[in-house]
């Protein structure tokens, strides 16, 4: 780890994107607050909200991963923070529009999807091959850390504040930090694989390139699939988790930031320790058997009414779950070509955000009808399900072959 931080560049580069998307985890769970409340505590909004921000996130994560290869990364991220600037300022201006507000979220996911992509295209050009598995596993602590302390620091803050606009601000001074620290990056040279090719044939056929992969890899098939199925269940469980904690545990508001924050805690521990003591195994072989236990914790956290006993199992869960994203990015660094990091990742990250847009678009249509526990239990019963049945599948086709 020490000769992975003794690097400028990517010292510089990762401080950037933690930085600036702290801030954005801050204020997204600020926002759903705010936006529970304006809205009469009506759960479709919750996953109206959510929908919209992956929705954007997807066109985002499309644009970076095809556009940030055999580009300018460096000014490519630097344009994402730059144009969130004038979003945050609409959004400080209109503080009180639940419209507003859920669009601007949104158009800040599609520059954060954007960036995602970028950023770990341009980290795998800063590093030789030996530190990338150190590079993603911090890399993943780090998105982990932000999914514990971005929930409970903006949870805390507008319990405290009951006042959306100093959350924003503390945002806005995110991105502008994050400026800075990428205005002083030097972008390394051209990668010994991509001297002399041609410029990019443009975004669709970029697209098309990218998804051959799946055709001409089973094995990242497998893995793209049950990350879409756990994505989807993902999609689910994120906006029922603030009535989760008010209508099942019998818990103030601020403790869906708790809740989060467990999930985040249990991340960072998933992302940091399980991929060193899982190393020895194939890296196939630890993925689905990630996921399997990852849908029986959801299972069993669905069942949890004891406020403690939730806690625990929201801990299990991100730590399972931030454990095979770890393992998903090693994946992607070390097994598949080069040349095809950024769009690899970001059918990765296609596989993570459109399932999740399909389980926020059923809390939406479906959330003023349905018992936030018989939601939270069928959803545990159709990832199990769903995770069995697709390793069946996967049992078969590889017998006919």
């Amino acid at each position: 780890m020490r000769e992975l931080l003794a690097s400028r560049p990517y010292r510089l580069l990762f401080l950037a994107g933690f930085l600036s998307e702290l801030g954005t985890y801050i204020s997204e769970v600020a926002i759903l607050m705010h936006i529970f409340e304006l809205a009469g505590r009506q759960k479709e909004f919750l996953g109206i909200t959510q929908g919209v921000f992956l929705l954007l996130m997807v066109l985002g994560t499309l644009v970076g991963g095809v556009f940030g290869e055999g580009r300018a990364k460096k000014q490519i991220l630097m344009g994402c923070e730059f144009a969130r600037i004038p979003i945050l300022a609409s959004m400080l201006a209109f503080s009180s529009s639940v419209w507003v507000l859920i669009l601007g979220n949104g158009l800040i996911a599609f520059f954060s999807g954007a960036f995602n992509p970028t950023r770990q295209a341009l980290m795998n050009e800063l590093l030789p091959t030996h530190l990338l598995p150190k590079a993603n596993s911090l890399f993943a602590t780090g998105f982990a850390f932000l999914h514990a302390a971005g929930p409970i620091l903006g949870a805390v803050f507008f319990a405290y504040a009951q006042n959306l606009i100093p959350i924003l601000q503390f945002d806005l001074l995110t991105y502008c930090v994050g400026i800075v620290l990428l205005a002083r990056l030097s972008p390394p040279p051209p990668h010994p694989q991509q001297v002399g090719l041609s410029p990019a044939p443009g975004f669709l056929k970029d697209l098309g390139e990218g998804l051959g992969l799946l055709r001409k890899r089973p094995t990242f098939l497998w893995i793209f699939a049950r990350c879409a199925l756990a994505s989807t269940a993902l999609g689910i469980v994120i906006p029922l988790l603030l009535p989760m904690a008010t209508e099942v545990l019998l818990l103030p508001d601020w403790a869906y930031g708790l809740l989060l924050g467990c999930f985040g805690i249990g991340g960072a521990f998933g992302s940091l320790i399980l991929p060193k003591r899982l190393a020895v195994f194939s890296p196939e072989r630890v993925l689905l058997r990630l996921v399997a236990f990852e849908a029986l914790s959801l299972l069993l956290w669905s069942a949890c009414f004891h406020p403690a006993l939730s806690f625990l199992m929201a801990f299990v869960y991100g730590a399972l779950l931030f454990a095979r994203i770890a393992f998903q990015l090693n994946y992607v660094s070390l097994q598949l070509p080069h040349a095809f990091n950024a769009r690899a990742n970001a059918l990765i990250d296609l596989a993570m955000v459109v399932p999740n847009i399909a389980g926020a678009a059923l809390v939406a249509f479906a959330g003023r009808g349905l018992d936030t526990t018989r939601f939270l239990n069928a959803t545990g019963l159709f990832f199990c399900g769903s995770v069995l049945l697709c390793w069946i599948l996967e049992q078969r086709l590889r017998r006919i072959e």
